[in-house]
Order: structure tokens, then sequence, then C-alpha cells
């Protein structure tokens, strides 16, 4: 877009020419100077002369398509293959924790009373379900960033919307329950 400076030199160009305006009880159109225009020809004649003067100098698009209000819904019945596919992932990931979790027990246990073998596999086991995990929490981040993509065949703000508001009700309610504890509380997500 073009400066303020820019935008009064085109104003005091206009305001030394001539233009058509029809008068207070209509009629024919006379030529009028610019200052003798009502508020709504002079705003229209400077918006033109910037938009014109921006598509010269910086290159945008004169009569740029103007971007269609979609309707997004977040119900099941419009977005059940997206909707199903993040539950699924999600699904995923709470069993990859829990076989970690799982697993660290093992690792424990075997740490105290087990041969190296068992060490070594539960260690493996713990690496393996911890990357799986994160891995799905990755995808299921993406998810997020690609349903606020405009242009994605689910955009939907309201989904991200729903999104973003549920993380934060979460996040406030743990906060409420730690000070109600009385212990100092680091959040990650």
């Amino acid at each position: 877009a073009g400066t303020s400076s820019e935008y009064h030199l085109i104003k005091n160009q206009a305001e030394t020419e001539s233009f058509p305006s029809v008068g207070r009880f209509g009629g024919k159109p006379k030529m009028t100077s610019f200052l003798n225009l009502k508020r709504e020809e002079k705003l229209a004649v400077l918006k033109s002369r910037f938009k014109k003067y921006n598509q010269k100098v910086y290159g945008r698009v004169l009569n740029k398509p103007v971007a269609e209000p979609r309707v997004a819904g977040i119900c099941m019945r419009e977005n059940n293959f997206y909707v199903n596919t993040v539950q699924s992932f999600r699904d995923r990931r709470y069993e990859y924790k829990a076989l970690n979790k799982k697993w660290k027990s093992k690792l424990g246990a075997a740490e105290k009373g087990g041969t190296l073998q068992s060490v070594k596999e539960a260690q493996d086991m713990v690496v393996l379900y911890d990357s799986l995990q994160l891995a799905h929490k990755c995808i299921l981040n993406s998810f997020y960033g690609y349903v606020m993509r405009k242009g994605a065949r689910w955009y939907s703000m309201e989904m991200a919307g729903v999104v973003t508001l549920t993380g934060a009700v979460i996040i406030q309610n743990a906060c409420k329950l730690i000070e109600r504890i009385g212990r100092p509380l680091e959040l990650d997500t």
C-alpha cells in the first residue's frame, strides 16, 4: 500500500482538477472542482486514483477477486473424514503414551533386578513409544495448522477456534488446580 505522503500528493493533484458531479437536485452532471464535490464523490475519486497509483507503483492487482464468504461447519456430518482422522491420530497417540509409561515402569524394574538384555529391550521400547507419541503430537499440531490455512480443503476458522479455545480452557483449569494446591507450575504443550 502507498504511504500517507503519496496519498497527499494524489489529493493535491486532484484538488487542481474538475470532475463531473450531479447537482443537489439531480439532473445532468456538470463539471465541478474537486473542492466543491460532495464528500462521497471526493472519496470515490481519491480511492480510484490511489488504487491505480498503487497498481502502477507497487504492482498491485486492480480488480483483485473478492474473497467469498464461506460457511464452515465443525459438525461430524460436514467434516467427518477430517474429524475421524484427527481422532484416530489422537487415540493412537494416547495408546503410545500408555505403552511408553508401561515400558518405563518395566525399565525401572529391569534396572533394579533384571538382566542386561531386559534393560536394553525396555530402553529400546521406551525410545520407540516416546518417538511414536511425539510424531503423532507433531502430526496433530500440523492438522491444526492445516485447518487454519486458507485454500485448504478442510479450512475452517471455527474448527481452529474450537481447538485453541479447548487448549486455553485446559491450561486455565490446570492453573487453577495448581494454584489451589499451592505449587509453582511451568506449562508446556
